[in-house]
């Protein structure tokens, strides 16, 4: 406490200051202010300190922070948008970077405006990038997926043309183009799925309104499976149009080939007939021989006991049983193009050698008519074959066959159709000719007469008669086998005003058939392509093949012949009429005397001197030509 008058100091309790008496009076209620206010005041001016150092620390901070932000942080934004630009590899884009960059080089440490608007502008390239790389994923996926919306041909064209505009704005790399093919791919799929639906909707009422009351109890079966699997597929919210393309085209192609309603047979033949009618006779001469070609092939199954009349077949190529059928097959040939006509896959006519399952079908049926040609013999398969062409109106002069086939009563059978046949005879003893009066079979006959030696191309030609009940007259030609010079070979023609040049010559056109059995198993995959069980099926299989082999033969006939190309000479100089060599001479003969008398000023006598003159120094086939008549004379 301090006097108020000298300010010196008190002690506690005074109430006169001891060095000039001044009364001290000091409130009670003011005591402890008085006695504190001085250290208040110290401490007061020692905080007011504090706030400036802090106010400065944050400044030093603000601008060290500012140049850093400025230079360091904005810096690695730029650089960091900067590659992903790069990175993409857009040419337009790139260029753009490059502009902004270096503008910001040009910049200083405080110009952060101006560099955030860069980024800004980088920042807005990127999304750019974004939305290409974005557009370029939808449409990996679109053509990724597209086979699965193929169901309507028009529509998947559309949209087939805008994904490959998508496919050019990515080569090109047009981030603007590729992102309008894109919604224009879009917009064209809504419309493939609405027409898609509306095709699988027709295909589904189609399916759901068969009739198969005809049909066995295996095809009924498949059939409800088949239309449960496709009323799931199309019942569902998101259709699954793969799936649903797959159920359409495999299974129907396989009901397609298990159809016991088609008949393959008649199918054929009115295909071949048509095209040996109105393509290949055209292209032949009327005198050109055209014949019948019948002969067997093996068709052979591993899983026989699955494979409906499945059985074990003798291979006479082999001389051995073998596992599967022998395709019969009946072809045309003009000695240029071969046509396969008809054909017949064959099981056992045995029961004990069929190994498959055997179904059973009303023989009024196609079905049952058709098993039951598949278990006769060959040779009444045979005739069952050559009747179906000729019921569609397709004939031939001959009809060619091996020694398998040939039998007197399969020769009279055929001769009584209207055709002559040619056929190699076996040489066995049961098989009688009437020869000289007798019975003989073919090695007694040749054992009976002398051959011909030298560069003869037959051994022996005997004329006999074939058959017992309705014996017809027939030559017998035999021949030197090449492929072993002691042994020899026998030919039978039911057409004896022919040659036996020609009978050997006709006959070698049955080696085509040998060729087009091996292309039809090695080029056509005739064996290996149908894995069905079904009969029905096999026997579509192989009457699909044999359309492939039609067209591919009509067009390497087309191609090769060059009659096309006469026929193309004739028809230029159709118009053209021919002149006469007589004709000819007479006029040049008419032009040199004219000439002659116009220029050397020739009367009528000396011309007709001159042309008496020139006419005796002519040969006298030019004489003749210039005057028939003195020549007939």
């Amino acid at each position: 406490m301090f006097c108020e008058k000298c300010g010196k100091k008190l002690e506690d309790g005074v109430k006169f200051c001891p060095s000039c008496g001044n009364r001290v009076e000091i409130p009670e209620n003011q005591t402890d202010t008085v006695h504190e206010q001085p250290e208040k005041s110290k401490k007061s001016r020692k905080k007011s300190k504090l706030p400036l150092v802090l106010i400065a620390v944050l400044a030093i901070i603000l601008i060290v922070g500012g140049i850093l932000y400025g230079t360091v942080g904005l810096n690695l934004q730029k650089d960091k948008l900067a590659v992903k630009i790069k990175k993409a590899g857009i040419p337009q884009y790139t260029e753009e970077m490059n502009e902004i960059v270096d503008e910001w080089d040009d910049f200083g440490i405080f110009s952060i405006s101006d560099k955030r608007n860069d980024l800004h502008k980088l920042k807005k390239i990127v999304n750019y990038l974004d939305e290409y790389n974005a557009a370029a994923d939808e449409y990996k996926s679109m053509n990724k997926e597209k086979e699965q919306y193929a169901l309507d041909e028009d529509s998947y064209k559309e949209y087939e043309n805008a994904l490959h505009d998508c496919s050019d704005a990515i080569e090109q790399k047009n981030p603007e183009s590729l992102i309008n093919a894109v919604e224009i791919a879009k917009e064209t799929l809504k419309d493939l799925k609405k027409a898609d639906d509306s095709y699988v909707d027709d295909r589904v009422k189609m399916y759901e309104g068969l009739d198969l009351k005809d049909a066995g109890d295996d095809v009924v079966s498949g059939y409800k499976k088949n239309l449960k699997e496709i009323q799931d597929l199309t019942g569902k919210g998101k259709k699954d149009y793969k799936a649903i393309k797959e159920a359409f085209s495999k299974n129907t192609f396989y009901r397609f080939l298990n159809s016991a309603k088609t008949n393959w047979l008649r199918f054929t033949s009115l295909l071949a007939a048509d095209i040996v009618n109105h393509d290949i006779k055209g292209l032949t001469n009327d005198s050109r021989k055209n014949v019948f070609i019948i002969d067997d092939s093996l068709f052979n199954r591993t899983s026989c006991k699955k494979t409906e009349l499945g059985s074990k077949v003798f291979d006479h190529t082999d001389m051995r049983f073998k596992k599967g059928f022998r395709m019969l097959t009946l072809s045309w040939s003009d000695g240029n193009t071969l046509i396969p006509v008809n054909s017949c896959l064959l099981a056992s006519a045995k029961t004990t050698n069929i190994i498959g399952p055997v179904k059973d079908f009303d023989n009024r049926t196609l079905a049952g008519k058709r098993r039951k040609l598949a278990q006769t013999k060959a040779p009444e398969a045979m005739m069952a074959l050559l009747d179906t062409a000729l019921s569609v109106g397709l004939n031939a002069d001959y009809v060619l066959f091996d020694s398998w086939f040939s039998n007197p009563v399969q020769i009279t059978a055929i001769h009584s159709k209207g055709m002559d046949v040619i056929a190699m005879i076996k040489k066995s003893s049961r098989i009688k000719y009437s020869y000289g009066g007798k019975q003989l079979s073919i090695k007694e006959i040749y054992s009976k007469n002398k051959k011909r030696h030298g560069r003869s191309k037959y051994l022996l030609s005997v004329d006999v008669m074939v058959g017992k009940e309705t014996p017809i007259p027939a030559k017998i030609v035999c021949v030197r086998n090449k492929s072993n010079r002691k042994d020899w070979l026998a030919f039978i023609c039911t057409d004896t005003t022919l040659s036996e040049e020609e009978i050997i010559r006709v006959y070698g056109k049955r080696w085509q058939i040998e060729v087009f059995f091996k292309t039809c198993k090695s080029m056509l995959n005739l064996i290996g392509e149908c894995h069905s069980l079904s009969y029905d099926a096999l026997t579509a299989h192989v009457a699909i093949v044999f359309t492939r082999y039609m067209l591919l033969a009509m067009e390497q006939r087309q191609n090769e012949d060059q009659r096309t190309l006469g026929e193309l000479f004739f028809f230029l100089i159709d118009e053209m009429a021919d002149i006469t060599f007589r004709r000819s001479l007479c006029i040049l003969m008419d032009a040199l005397m004219a000439s002659l008398q116009e220029i050397l000023k020739l009367s009528d006598k000396q011309l007709t001197a001159f042309t008496v003159d020139f006419e005796a120094r002519l040969p006298e086939y030019l004489r003749n030509a210039l005057h028939p008549e003195v020549a007939i004379a």
